[in-house]
């Protein structure tokens, strides 16, 4: 068995047979599936079980209590057979050409990764946004160390198995921003990493998805925090393997980027007045007080972005809250 594809479920049974066909429709045939379904109470399971009896030994499905999309995917890896390993989430899908592709490269350059672009798309399969997958789609960072400021993302990478089994990394149980704490850490194990300038992932834009609901629910929105503790996983591990001074302009990016603009804008955009902004603010610039002299920092977030944190870095979040809700009705007249 060369690849498996690891689909975690929970409640996505308007998506989950479009995601799984996508899979089967592959040009190469030497893969299979593991649908993990993670406590899912719809009919997620009785679709991926009729799926699985259509094509018998090709698809396995293995049900288990909640334990979120990270402990999800750890159930995928620990019972895998192929040599590389695909994460699909749920409610997106795959171009039939994605297979063959990535594990051509991976195999002729011997990589331990490749990395490929990907679209945004809405739930009728619209394009919304083209997206490179390493930024700039420049190759300087689709290497070490440059590619530790691409997407985090756990899906749109082709891995060896033995970068987890191998090094012990998994995804942390039941915690939001769970890709943050595990792609960097990953990558940081890595000798050689292959880059595909093209889109073969179909990430779609849910309107009642987990991080669309983030901001509108309390009680979601503060687990923003996590993200904190998301961050510390990966810059730990890179304490421990005594790699945090040669990656600090890196890891120093992450943190602003993940903690600031995507954290703090978020529960910025859903409540002005959440302290937890304050706190994100804090622990970025205690750990990072120059962030702005960051030689990532002008390259790769435009000028609208470091406004947006120039804001937030000198707590004036009603005011940008504000003006960023008066630009938004601007767009929409």
């Amino acid at each position: 068995m060369l690849v498996s594809v690891i689909i975690p479920v929970y409640n996505v049974e308007k998506y989950i047979e479009k995601c799984i066909e996508s899979v089967l429709e592959q040009t190469f045939g030497d893969f299979e599936i593991i649908v993990v379904i993670d406590g899912s109470t719809d009919g997620s399971e009785a679709i991926a079980r009729r799926l699985q009896e259509e094509n018998p030994g090709k698809i396995t499905v293995i049900n288990q209590e909640n334990r979120g999309l990270g402990g999800a995917r750890n159930t995928g890896i620990i019972n895998a057979r192929g040599k590389y390993l695909l994460f699909v989430d749920s409610d997106d899908y795959i171009e039939k050409e994605l297979l063959a592709d990535a594990t051509k490269i991976i195999e002729s350059e011997n990589s331990d990764v490749v990395i490929f672009d990907f679209d945004y798309v809405d739930e009728s399969g619209a394009l919304l946004k083209q997206e490179r997958a390493v930024p700039m789609g420049n190759a300087e960072f689709s290497v070490m160390p440059g590619v530790l400021t691409a997407w985090p993302c756990a899906w749109d990478k082709l891995y060896k198995k033995t970068l987890f089994t191998e090094n012990g990394i998994f995804y942390p149980d039941r915690l939001w921003f769970e890709d943050l704490a595990t792609t960097p850490r990953l990558l940081c194990e890595t000798n050689k990493i292959s880059y595909i300038e093209k889109p073969y992932y179909n990430y779609v834009q849910r309107s009642d998805s987990i991080m669309a609901d983030s901001k509108k629910n309390s009680a979601r929105i503060l687990r923003n925090k996590e993200i904190l503790t998301a961050y510390e996983l990966s810059e730990n591990y890179f304490l421990q393997k005594g790699k945090h001074r040669q990656y600090y302009p890196e890891l120093e990016y992450l943190a602003v980027y993940h903690i600031l603009f995507t954290a703090a804008m978020r529960v910025n955009e859903s409540d002005p007045g959440n302290k937890l902004q304050a706190e994100l603010v804090d622990y970025t610039l205690k750990k990072y007080p120059h962030f702005e002299k960051n030689k990532y920092y002008k390259c790769l977030l435009s000028q609208k972005d470091r406004i947006s944190i120039w804001f937030l870095r000198h707590k004036l979040f009603r005011m940008l809250h504000l003006i960023l809700d008066i630009n938004r009705k601007l767009k929409d007249r």
